[in-house]
């Protein structure tokens, strides 16, 4: 499967893809490098534990925000601009983390760093929503693919730099390559599309005017991202709880890989699911998707049991879920007049930051019964998913 030689824009295929497929790689590898090792550096420049884990978490705290004022500029001020403006702001952002001399100056870093994300999502989904074509599934799986790459690479990858070449070394990277993908987008095509500014009552209007489409595809991704949460917050410490591992550093390690597993299965899932996409309904390919996690999840707890290779298992199971709804939320979101697609694009980005948010300390409550009941929280979430693709 190969992506359509030719864009509704009519710019080169083989460019916008390329540079877009970078874009959506950068931004996300920049998150997935520096997270895991933000926290120790935060407390080597002075910082408390609990102002460390305030510096991570004031990412979310300004984006969430910061992700509804950017999917309005990205409509009213184009994609392009916003694109280039969100990856140039988050790679100064990263390169001057390892600048910095104290937690405070790191802390305003973060909340630029986040403002810089919030651009460039909402503008990179409508950007490439704009040049998919009649294959909507299909090209948005090969754009969204990168980032299942990114979180792989790159969540592995930053505490391996900072150990052997420093802290610089492992912000400079991330930069870099935002960098680039900045100098690229300004070769980007820009279509020009007739916008008006829309405050709250046109946010309003946008979420009437792609109705039912636009609604299941927040849920989705909200669904997708409390499962996500639930794994993040939880996996780790109920398999030292279940006897699973028998150190915190190998619980870490083997959560760390077990995540990993499942998002470099759900790149290629991606594409698939986005061309089922095509061929039946996006709802359909949601809920097979779902549906497919879901029996495999419960299948591992209830049937096979607890331990390090069905935990494993169960995340190769989880990589349907995470791939399929992915993408086929943002078919969704992006079902919306072209106008308001970068709006969309900023809701979704909401309720993905605000899935992890709830999912999180659920993850870590749920931990104290053990592995099983964290895959069957991730479970529940799941059904939730089909429980509104089937009132659809």
């Amino acid at each position: 499967m190969r992506p359509e030689s030719r864009v509704s824009d009519g710019g080169s295929s083989r460019f916008t893809f390329g540079v877009l497929a970078l874009v959506a790689f950068a931004a996300i590898f920049d998150t997935a490098l520096t997270s895991p090792i933000l926290s120790i550096y935060a407390k080597e420049l002075g910082a408390s534990t609990a102002a460390a884990g305030f510096i991570v978490g004031l990412y979310s705290i300004v984006a969430i925000p910061a992700s509804v004022v950017a999917g309005l500029l990205v409509d009213r001020l184009g994609r392009k601009r916003m694109l280039a403006l969100g990856l140039l702001l988050d790679s100064i952002a990263i390169f001057s983390y390892g600048l910095v001399s104290s937690y405070q100056q790191l802390m305003l870093l973060r909340a630029l760093h986040a403002v810089g994300g919030s651009l460039a999502f909402p503008a990179f989904v409508a950007k490439a929503r704009e040049v998919s074509g009649p294959r909507v599934g299909l090209n948005l799986g090969f754009l969204l693919a990168p980032i299942s790459l990114a979180y792989a690479v790159g969540s592995g990858a930053g505490g391996a730099i900072a150990r052997s070449y420093g802290y610089a070394a492992a912000f400079a990277l991330p930069a870099l390559v935002l960098f680039l993908a900045f100098l690229l987008t300004l070769r980007l095509p820009e279509r020009g599309q007739e916008s008006r500014w829309q405050g709250f009552r046109g946010l309003l209007q946008n979420i009437r005017d792609g109705g039912p489409n636009l609604l299941a595809g927040i849920w989705l991704i909200f669904t997708l991202y409390l499962a996500i949460g639930m794994l993040a917050g939880g996996l780790g410490t109920s398999l030292l709880t279940g006897k699973v591992v028998e150190e915190e550093r190998e619980a870490r390690f083997f959560a760390g890989i077990s995540l990993a597993i499942a998002t470099l299965l759900s790149a290629p899932l991606m594409i698939a699911i986005g061309y089922l996409s095509d061929r039946t309904r996006p709802v359909t390919a949601a809920a097979l998707s779902a549906l497919i996690s879901l029996v495999g999840l419960l299948v591992v707890v209830t049937l096979l049991g607890i331990s390090a290779s069905t935990v494993l298992l169960a995340m190769v199971v989880f990589s349907f879920a995470l791939g399929g709804l992915i993408v086929t939320s943002t078919v969704l979101v992006t079902e919306v007049p072209p106008s308001a697609r970068g709006t969309a694009a900023g809701l979704q980005q909401v309720f993905n930051i605000a899935g992890v948010a709830v999912g999180a300390p659920l993850g870590g409550l749920l931990a104290s019964s053990g592995p099983s009941i964290v895959m069957l929280g991730v479970a529940s979430a799941l059904l939730l998913s089909l429980l509104v693709l089937l009132k659809r």
